[in-house]
């Protein structure tokens, strides 16, 4: 289980709760954290970027593992480009989706959906999301701008550090959307 960054710094209960969870379910499986390497590769930072990439490859390559499940949108594109062959990568959200999760008892919900933009073309994971969602009893009210049109929501690219404003604009666009 690869959380990435970005789930590892905002929430690290979530990711406990998570491997947990897919401890139950997957025996056996293990946890690398860190970082892919995208936020570096988006700001140009190549060679440092690459030296991330070539520690996961030999940190996944030590314990063995053929499969990373991917919690982020980011790290799952950047690493089905570069990785080998022999290492799978499927995003959490398959993962996920293939669980039968109890509905929950009370009232439904109804749900807007912000695609990643870097899940954009990522029809499976996108799929899974809303899987999770019905299974549990929920609804889903897609918005205009979803799946293939989804736009950027203002946090990717580190928009954040280099254009605060710009950022929080796009930002808002997006909550208002929903």
């Amino acid at each position: 289980f690869f959380p990435g960054c970005s789930l590892s710094l905002n929430s690290p209960l979530l990711v406990k709760q998570t491997f947990s969870f897919l401890q139950k379910q997957i025996p056996g499986i293990g946890i690398l954290t860190g970082c892919c390497g995208a936020p570096t590769h988006l700001i140009g930072e190549l060679k440092t970027s690459d030296d991330i990439f070539s520690d996961i490859v030999r940190r996944v390559r030590e314990i063995g593992a053929t499969t990373i499940i991917a919690a982020c949108c980011s790290c799952v594109k950047l690493l089905k480009r570069k990785l080998p062959e022999t290492i799978h990568v499927v995003s959490l959200y398959q993962i996920l989706g293939e669980f039968d999760f109890p509905k929950r008892a009370g009232a439904s919900h109804i749900f807007n959906i912000h695609d990643a933009c870097s899940s954009r073309g990522d029809d499976l994971t996108q799929a899974a999301v809303r899987k999770i969602i019905t299974d549990l009893g929920h609804s889903i009210e897609e918005i205009e701008h979803s799946k293939r049109l989804t736009q950027c929501c203002g946090m990717g690219g580190m928009a954040s550090i280099v254009d605060d404003s710009y950022s929080a604009t796009v930002a808002k666009r997006t909550l208002k959307e929903g």
